[in-house]
């Protein structure tokens, strides 16, 4: 059953509706609003932003990269579709966002990579595609593929067509050429130049598919695996950002204290070390060291501002040839990075920096919502059912995540709480509603006092490891089975 839009309807100068999905790994979303000594970071996603819709409070549901994507692409918790780490498989007949848009008509084209752990019990035990965790999620078309640990074969040949003397893969992420009296450092550059990096090449791949494809509509998962470590970025943007200029990292407590707080996360702080943030590397780094600190995270910054120059090349593509006003676009990053917060590197933290990500949504059938930013709280396993909204497709019936984006409906998300149904709306889900109009997912709580009346509640939303609450002092109301912030309690 679908809302009445087809495939193709709505589609100006007669193409075909697409959807992109741009995802990058391991992006903060306070990088969207950074600027550093007057120079925005992500100057590209900012411009796309005043153009769409901003979701400033979007959280990812758990991490690493394996879980992360399996809830972003299926919508589910991760104690639902049970690929809790990287390695675990993915069950094959789980509902995606690529059988989904086929379903719909759509082919899905991948870009990338899935981190989907293949299920052995399909396979014979010698099956190479045993071997990692990086693996293809079923349903995908897999036109460029792109791996961090292992293959990138596509991109290596391209490598060495440029006539690069190529290392090891292992040894790709880490400095080639430095002095050899002072050792490499986190500022020496990639072997690569910039226009050949890996994140140079994918965009080039996916712009050059996308402009010969018209026969199909097609959704696209174009995913970036910058500015995820080895922090090592090509010129210029090895340099790009000083230290001196740069915002300090968040540390309430002292090493010691937040080391207090738990032994799981005393053990993370062993496990998340600051070198585990760089390859290739004979030097030791000190997290309690300003200098070192703060080089890592320019450093991240840089691939972070070269991951946006591309964003706003696949940006550009699109509005010169006409495919901008068809496409659904979509921005976001599988999860975030805690970049030395509470003393803390990589994300499997229960802290913010762990979990908040960017989302930009931009549909061209709803210009009068372009330049909205909507602080109502939305999690990643809310956008397949989004996009399969916009695709005018069923939501499967299992999926954990509502469509609560406001694409069709922005200005509910300005007047809170809809009188009209809303209230009569269960939402998805796979458990049954406790009581008509309260949320059937268990990470989304709201206490309701009677019609229409929502007294102060707590949304505990539930990240994998650990809880995060809200702000003090905010209030609580549904909307299509969503916890979210009362914009009149602010």
């Amino acid at each position: 059953m679908t809302t009445g839009r087809s495939a193709e309807a709505g589609a100006a100068n007669g193409r075909h509706r697409n959807v992109l999905l741009v995802v990058m790994d391991q992006l903060r979303a306070d990088c969207l609003q950074l600027a550093i000594n007057g120079r925005m970071v992500l100057p590209n996603m900012a411009r796309l932003a005043e153009g769409a819709v901003t979701f400033r409070r979007h959280y990812s549901v758990v991490n690493p990269c394996g879980p992360s994507r399996a809830s972003l692409l299926t919508g589910l918790y991760a104690m639902n579709h049970r690929s809790v780490r990287n390695g675990v498989p993915l069950r094959p007949d789980l509902p995606t966002i690529a059988s989904e848009a086929r379903r719909a008509g759509y082919e899905p084209l991948l870009f990338g990579y899935t981190d989907t752990a293949a299920d052995p019990r399909r396979l014979h035990p010698d099956d190479p595609d045993l071997l990692s965790y990086e693996g293809l999620m079923p349903g995908f078309i897999e036109v460029v593929e792109q791996r961090h640990t292992s293959r990138s074969f596509a991109w290596r040949a391209h490598l060495r067509r440029q006539g690069y003397a190529l290392p090891h893969y292992s040894r790709f992420y880490a400095p080639q050429d430095f002095d050899s009296d002072t050792g490499p450092g986190p500022r020496d550059a990639a072997f690569y130049r910039a226009w050949d990096s890996d994140t140079a090449f994918l965009t080039d791949a996916c712009i050059g598919q996308l402009a010969v494809r018209g026969d199909l509509p097609w959704l696209a998962l174009l995913t970036y695996i910058r500015p995820h470590p080895p922090l090592i970025a090509p010129e210029p943007y090895n340099r790009l950002h000083d230290n001196a200029d740069l915002p300090p990292p968040l540390r309430p407590l002292s090493l010691e204290q937040e080391s207090h707080m738990h032994s799981w996360l005393a053990a993370e702080l062993g496990r998340g070390a600051i070198t585990s943030m760089i390859s290739g590397y004979n030097c030791s780094l000190d997290n309690g060291s300003t200098e070192d600190v703060d080089t890592l995270r320019a450093v991240y910054y840089g691939l972070a501002t070269e991951v946006d120059h591309h964003v706003g090349r696949v940006v550009d593509f699109l509005e010169e040839s006409g495919l901008l006003d068809s496409t659904l676009l979509v921005v976001t990053a599988d999860h975030g990075e805690m970049l030395g917060d509470h003393w803390h590197w990589g994300k499997t933290t229960i802290h913010d920096g762990s979990f908040h990500v960017p989302l930009i949504i931009r549909d061209p059938e709803r210009p009068e919502g372009h330049g909205t930013q909507i602080d109502a709280p939305t999690e990643s396993v809310d956008l397949v059912p989004t996009i399969l909204d916009w695709m005018a497709s069923e939501v499967p019936m299992s999926m954990d995540g509502a469509s609560p984006t406001g694409l069709a409906r922005l200005q509910l998300f300005r007047a809170g709480f809809r009188r009209s149904g809303a209230a009569d709306r269960p939402a998805r889900g796979n458990r049954a509603c406790p009581a008509r109009g309260q949320s059937c997912h268990p990470a989304r709580a709201a206490v309701q006092a009677g019609p229409f009346q929502w007294r102060p509640a707590a949304i505990a939303v539930r990240h994998g490891i650990g809880w995060r609450m809200p702000e003090p002092g905010r209030r609580a109301f549904l909307f299509r089975g969503v916890a979210a912030a009362d914009p009149q309690a602010a």
